[in-house]
């Protein structure tokens, strides 16, 4: 939604209690809290585009069920795939066009022995 996010007090809350059930003092708490929010970070941000494409799709249907968030998941990540693939690929490609003219340049087309290679040596 536009603007800056609205934090859900229940949930600020919720995360105060939870985190005093393995705290002693309330400076403890709140490292606790920020060691946890970091871990969520890292453990998320290699899926942030993942988490992009729920977000968008989210605001649009405004409610996803288990199933549809699996969908988007899945059609995300098959996205990148695909286009990780395209470009192995596209660089597969000018590798063969690159030993072709490398080929070409030394009289190698054919598919013939390198000049200095074993076989020619003992034939």
């Amino acid at each position: 939604m536009p603007g800056d996010p609205v934090p859900s007090f229940s949930d600020v809350e919720h995360t105060i209690q939870y985190a005093s059930l393995v705290c002693r003092s309330p400076e403890a708490a709140e490292k606790f809290i920020s060691l946890a929010e970091q871990m969520a970070d890292d453990l998320l941000r290699p899926y942030g585009h993942a988490i992009i494409a729920l977000s968008v799709v989210l605001k649009i249907r405004r409610t996803l069920t288990s199933s549809e968030i699996d969908d988007v998941i899945t059609t995300v990540l098959a996205g990148f795939e695909l286009a990780a693939e395209h470009r192995r690929r596209a660089e597969w490609r000018r590798r063969e066009q690159s030993a072709e003219s490398f080929g070409a340049e030394y009289g190698h087309a054919d598919g013939g022995a390198a000049p200095h290679s074993a076989h020619n040596r003992m034939g």
